[in-house]
């Protein structure tokens, strides 16, 4: 083997290293720090014995051992600073997060993980199907502002806003949006500048929709008197291998002609009736009963007080989760948590 191609694989397995070191990182919440032992212990028995899955790890300092009871294990940080922010003082210790060491196997299943945290703030809120994942959907009350997406799939979270978005088995998105016809820091720039860049959106969609340019300044709309002026436009979004979107025109919106939540009454260049009809969206709220037990993928939640018990496959049941349970597609687990919902994932440990 060349020097090259060895340099190569070593190299390669370096960073397969490190993203592997990387994965393993988890966080764990830490209740109190003690300096003996069996007081560490019987803190452990006292939450063991409240559903929490507690254990105690000792470090060695300069002044003697520590021990230090904490619980659970969590995918990420935002999910271990709501579950402490959630847990009472124990002990005279104020929960907090930290980043996991030496968690003694069996412990727990799951390590459960915060996807997004979502604030209603008077708006709707409904979760559709995506493709690999689900879509939140915040619906504004009014008929001239734009819902808000909050796509999560993968572990990953994505956003934008849009009346009306269907994702399709292909793998493209159609999505109705405002398109404005200059950036919003142009207000800085002089009239003119504005002008030219306006003109020239709007002649490449009267060209990308074969419309008269006419026809297209006649759709232009303001939802306020101060705002940025826009376009309505109906677009199939495709994603390449290096994330970047292209997008195709489909049909403009005519809005003076009517507003829905979901978008104008009627369009240029395509008859209302063939627009893509919205998958269902489960409506949720904060103040709905615990809808508990819901089972997922190798995992049962239900509300427990404050807390959820999540049950793994190994068939033990402890509080790792916050909030009431609400909703899941079997993947991801809605919980109503104060103010705002929670989207959790599970990971395998």
């Amino acid at each position: 083997m060349v020097r090259g191609a060895r340099v190569a694989i070593i190299l390669s397995l370096m960073v397969a290293a490190a993203a592997a070191a990387a994965q393993s990182i988890a966080y764990t919440v830490q209740v109190v720090a003690l300096s003996d032992k069996d007081s560490a212990l019987s803190v452990q028995a006292q939450l063991n014995g409240d559903g929490f899955p507690a254990y105690v790890v000792r470090s060695t300092t300069g002044l003697g051992d520590v021990y230090r009871v904490r619980v659970g294990a969590y995918a990420n940080r935002q999910a271990a600073l709501v579950f402490a922010d959630t847990m009472t003082q124990v002990a005279g210790g104020k929960p907090i997060p930290a980043l996991a060491e030496a968690i003694p196997p069996g412990i727990v299943s799951l390590a459960p993980r915060v996807l997004t945290r979502i604030i209603p703030d008077g708006r709707d809120v409904g979760v559709v199907p995506w493709r690999g994942g689900v879509a939140v959907r915040l619906q504004q009350r009014s008929p001239l502002s734009e819902a808000r997406y909050v796509v999560l799939s993968g572990g990953q979270v994505d956003a934008f806003d849009a009346w009306l978005a269907v994702p399709s088995a292909d793998g493209s998105l159609t999505r109705l949006r405002n398109l404005p016809l200059w950036p919003d820091n142009y207000r800085q720039d002089g009239q003119a500048a504005r002008d030219a860049f306006e003109a020239s959106v709007l002649s490449l969609v009267a060209e990308g929709l074969g419309l008269p340019l006419s026809d297209v300044k006649a759709t232009i709309y303001k939802p306020r008197p101060d705002s940025v002026p826009r376009l309505i436009v109906l677009e199939r979004v495709e994603r390449g291998s290096s994330g970047a979107e292209t997008s195709k025109l489909l049909a403009l919106g005519v809005p003076e002609l009517g507003m829905t939540p979901t978008g104008p009454v009627q369009y240029l260049g395509l008859d209302p009736g063939e627009l893509p009809d919205a998958p269902h969206a489960a409506t949720l709220s904060l103040v709905a009963p615990d809808a508990g037990p819901l089972a997922g993928d190798g995992w049962t939640a239900r509300g427990d007080g404050d807390f959820i018990a999540v049950e793994g496959s190994d068939g033990k049941r402890w509080r790792e989760a916050v909030g009431t349970p609400v909703w899941t597609d079997g993947h991801v687990l809605a919980s109503a948590y104060r103010d705002s919902f929670l989207f959790y994932d599970f990971l395998p440990r």
